[in-house]
């Protein structure tokens, strides 16, 4: 998907702006800290912290979703992928992905094992699932959104 590809860019470039001082080696392990910044590694996470000592790290990972989650979750026991329904009306691909976006977000919870019953596109149109993904294997701008974007 094109997302991925942009996600990953923008990744890649702050990879490349934190690593011009040289303070830290080229080693891509995330961690999310409490000031919504991602830290490309512990190096770079503990020189952060001894310049200010009020952040934490909250969850190894990016803060926002990134095509890390991918690397993350891309050992997830393949027999076991049961999508997951999210109170935000996303459907995730497995347990691994509805888990960090758990450790974003906090306050969501597991509606059910499955799909979600109907999926909101970023036109701001409600689909049936399966339409969802014809409609979408035809128009590679629509994405998926949280559900509260198409209530009324």
């Amino acid at each position: 998907m094109k997302w991925s590809i942009i996600i990953f860019a923008s990744l890649a470039a702050a990879v490349t702006a934190q690593y011009q001082h040289g303070i830290c080696p080229l080693i891509l392990s995330p961690i999310c800290a409490s000031n919504g910044i991602t830290y490309d590694n512990d190096c770079l996470f503990d020189y952060a912290v001894s310049l200010d000592n009020t952040i934490t790290s909250l969850f190894r990972g990016t803060c926002e979703p990134s095509s890390f989650d991918f690397i993350q979750c891309r050992e997830y026991d393949v027999e076991i992928l049961i999508t997951v329904c999210g109170s935000d009306g996303f459907v995730y691909e497995n347990e691994c992905f509805f888990d960090l976006a758990v450790k974003r977000n906090p306050s969501l919870r597991k509606r059910h094992n499955s799909e979600c019953p109907l999926i909101c596109g970023s036109d701001g149109l409600l689909y049936d699932v399966q339409i969802f993904f014809r409609e979408q294997d035809e128009n590679e701008e629509l994405y998926q959104k949280p559900i509260s974007f198409c209530s009324v």
